[in-house]
């Protein structure tokens, strides 16, 4: 028998009658067609059959219902361990068979047979249910108490150590298998497992009957197919709980496109669930992170290139990162739109590969080009079936699936249904804050719609906040001022901020910048390059409020002599109408304060070189960094900017009130008021001593968020979620099949 060399990564099993197929009839043909497929796409798995037939029939069962070839078959209820050698033959396992020959001599089974046939109401099973080390009987259901009793008798006269197996065949006869002591299918599964060096949480069995009973309640993984009868699911799962083994416990019930989850169908269903075919090694979560518009990459080399690819993207590809760092995780898989586009062409590979257990996954939907996420909506059916696909294609089901922001919100709501995946969103941005923000009314709502789909949007962000099994949020403010217009239970809501890169983001370590083209872009076109910077990095939307700032700035003689004013835009060369549009405004603002030579515009700077370098050299003039923005849902610049040692002034409304106290590591206005704004400013470039304290406080502050800490408190969350949900799942189980039993 082959021995654990490395070529077997995991161990499939099934038992075959009533479990990859029917007692009458034929397996379907779908489900064993796309299990044959994945087992010929997955060499490293091995297939075992796990039968109380003898060799012969099971080679007679897999020809009859064209079943895909084993590596390994385990015969006789356990009692028969057989491999193939080189040439195609079956062969004994003798070292099995020498164990079984240890507990039973070479008379014990026709003494048993002949103790047997003198019980009333015990039958002797054809020559081909008897083998060397198992007694094939049938009892009549009506004496079977007092038969069996006799036989207990029969067998302790015989002195005889024994194991009596008892499960029920196509007709109204039970089948009883007597074994030598130790043997069943369970210890036959054990023994290949340790020959083929494969651990517990890499092996999984699928069965129906009560030979099966041991097996499934062990602490392999185990999936009981639909068919089986109510008695034995209740068993089962009562047993389960006992021995606690539920975690790896599956009832096949349909999903996942396998049918009804009958047979070979639940077979397959089991497989997925537990990622047989599943490129992972070893036991961990399996998470999905979803974020379906943007340009994504493992660098954000595109990052503010529109209003669409903004803070979310840093998020997702952070955390991704960082929970694939987790030992507890086993695979992330980053869930995002496929870009077949010239102007884009880094975004038209299916796969990045950013680590061993990470990478970016890019699903087709809608056009083959870049659009922006509100014209998504009507392909977002699509993504949903084609992650399905590619989850299939994969043979692993995810254990989380994470959405961020509306439109991952709604694909990952359907596929909730589809998968027993726990569910997680994010909102990021919320819909009716934005319309609450713009002005939208009754009136005016139709137009708005046009645009913004936001009758589609809100009706997706509700039914995610639903059916998620969790909300998270980077601040309490969020729930208080964002999701307090949705209808929300609030237990589901878990604070989790994101981190910072502390790789990126740090203090300035030497006098001059190590990037001397970037402090050339901040200053170029300013009179006196020597003044402190007041930096503003942000997209351009009316949300954002620069102009704003632009404003204070202009109409402050004090700011205009004490500083220079530096917006980072993350403006490409074709910005948007509403991008050329605050451009334009802020401009004109400039213009006509005749302040050209106090303020620059900076277009995109490379955000995994430049940022820190930007927040570093403004912290060198010292200078201080501002968010003016009407609402901000977390602020996660004001912490970079807070790690690099510069102090920050902010908005007072949205996350920002959470992470900064006023005064201490930063201070907070109300973004509306250019006075609130101009004090704030002057009086951090003007205090030495202010500036030092939230310089010093900013730096210490900003280091207790980590994405390492952020990733840690997820997986916490989603271990309490999936322990919910096994609790809810026996509690309505329990409750379903007690009913059955009736």
């Amino acid at each position: 028998m082959a021995t654990g060399t490395g070529s077997i990564r995991k161990l499939f099993c099934s038992d075959l009658d009533g479990t990859m197929f029917p007692f009458r009839g034929m397996c379907d043909p779908e489900c064993l067609s796309k299990l044959k497929c994945m087992l010929k796409a997955n060499p490293d798995v091995a297939l075992c059959y796990v039968t109380g037939r003898s060799l012969l029939l099971a080679l007679d069962a897999i020809e009859e219902h064209n079943l895909p070839e084993p590596d390994y078959l385990i015969t006789d209820v356990g009692t028969s361990i057989y491999s193939k050698s080189k040439r195609g033959a079956w062969i004994q396992d003798a070292r099995w068979r020498r164990q079984l020959g240890s507990v039973w001599h070479e008379n014990t089974s026709q003494d048993i047979l002949d103790a047997a046939v003198a019980i009333n109401g015990v039958e002797i099973q054809p020559r081909t249910g008897q083998s060397e080390f198992k007694i094939g009987l049938y009892v009549s259901p009506k004496r079977k108490t007092l038969a069996l009793r006799e036989l207990h008798r029969a067998l302790e006269r015989l002195s005889v150590p024994y194991t009596l197996v008892l499960s029920h065949g196509a007709d109204s006869r039970v089948l009883l298998d007597v074994l030598p002591r130790g043997a069943s299918k369970k210890r036959a599964v054990k023994e290949l497992m340790g020959r083929l060096g494969v651990k517990a949480h890499d092996a999984v069995f699928a069965g129906d009957s009560g030979n099966d009973f041991d097996l499934l309640v062990s602490r392999i993984n185990n999936v009981v197919v639909n068919n089986a009868s109510p008695s034995l699911k209740f068993r089962v799962l009562r047993k389960a709980a006992k021995r606690a083994t539920l975690p790896t416990l599956y009832l096949a019930s349909g999903r996942y496109g396998c049918h009804n989850g009958d047979f070979v169908c639940g077979v397959l269903e089991g497989a997925l669930y537990f990622g047989v075919f599943s490129k992972t090694q070893g036991a961990g979560l399996r998470i999905q992170i979803h974020s379906v518009h943007g340009l994504i990459n493992k660098s954000y080399t595109d990052l503010g290139r529109d209003e669409d690819t903004g803070g979310q993207v840093v998020y997702v590809v952070e955390l991704a990162k960082a929970l694939s760092r987790l030992p507890e995780v086993a695979q992330v898989d980053l869930m995002t739109r496929r870009i077949d586009d010239d102007m884009y062409p880094a975004y038209r590979k299916r796969f990045e590969y950013i680590n061993r257990k990470l990478k970016i996954v890019r699903i087709d939907c809608g056009p083959k080009g870049y659009i922006k996420k509100t014209r998504l909506w009507p392909y977002l059916d699509q993504y949903v079936d084609n992650v399905m696909e590619y989850i299939k294609g994969e043979g692993g089901m995810p254990d989380v699936i994470h959405a961020n922001y509306a439109d991952a919100g709604y694909a990952c709501t359907k596929l909730s249904e589809k998968t027993d995946a726990v569910f997680v969103f994010t909102g990021h941005s919320l819909g009716i804050p934005k319309m609450q923000k713009l002005g939208v009314n009754g009136k005016n709502f139709a137009q708005y719609d046009r645009v913004f789909n936001f009758s589609k949007r809100l009706a997706a962000e509700q039914a995610a906040i639903k059916k998620a099994d969790a909300v998270i949020g980077s601040t309490r403010d969020e729930l208080d001022n964002q999701y307090s217009s949705y209808r929300i239970d609030t237990g589901k809501f878990h604070v989790i901020p994101p981190g910072v890169d502390t790789a990126q983001f740090h203090p300035p370590t030497k006098p001059l910048s190590q990037h001397p083209h970037i402090l050339d872009a901040m200053t170029r076109g300013l009179d006196d390059k020597r003044k402190p910077i007041i930096l503003a990095a942000s997209r351009l939307e009316r949300r954002k409020n620069i102009p704003k700032l632009v404003e204070a700035f202009c109409g402050s003689r004090k700011l205009r002599d004490a500083a220079n004013l530096v917006v980072l835009t993350r403006m490409r060369s074709r910005p948007g109408n509403e991008q050329k549009e605050i451009y334009d405004r802020m401009k004109k603002i400039v213009r006509d304060a005749g302040c050209q030579g106090s303020v620059a515009f900076v277009g995109f700077i490379d955000p995994k070189i430049g940022l820190g370098t930007l927040y570093r050299n403004a912290a060198r003039s010292r200078g201080v960094f501002v968010n003016p923005a009407l609402i901000e849902p977390f602020g996660l610049t004001l912490l970079e900017a807070s790690a690099c040692g510069l102090p920050v002034v902010a908005t007072m409304y949205g996350g920002p009130s959470d992470i900064i106290t006023d005064g201490v590591d930063g201070i907070l206005v109300d973004p509306k008021s250019k006075t609130q704004i101009e004090r704030a400013l002057v009086d951090v470039i003007t205090n030495r001593r202010l500036w030092n304290r939230l310089s010093s406080n900013g730096i210490k502050n900003a280091a207790r968020f980590s994405w390492d800490d952020a990733a840690r408190k997820e997986v916490a969350l989603f271990h309490e979620l999936l322990e919910n949900r096994s609790e809810q799942g026996l509690s309505f189980l329990f409750g379903k099949e007690a009913r059955l039993l009736r």
